[in-house]
């Protein structure tokens, strides 16, 4: 009996595995990119709360002279 399916489970569980390792490869790189959205919008928030607001007439130091990025 094994002689006579061990061919078909030979043949298929390579595809199998390789399918299975790149759904996990896949699963992580999409949780990770999820993950790190998250942390970019957190970090976005917080510079925006530190940061004065517009309405200010002297720019903040870390902010470019447009004048300066032009020549």
């Amino acid at each position: 009996m094994w002689d006579d399916i061990w061919p078909y489970i030979a043949g298929i569980l390579p595809t199998i595995l390789v399918a299975a390792f790149f759904y996990r490869i896949m699963k992580n790189m999409i949780e990770g990119d999820r993950q790190e959205r998250v942390a970019q919008a957190q970090w976005e928030r917080s510079q925006q709360v530190s940061r004065p607001s517009a309405n200010q007439s002297e720019p903040s130091p870390d902010e470019d002279d447009p004048a300066e990025s032009a020549n």
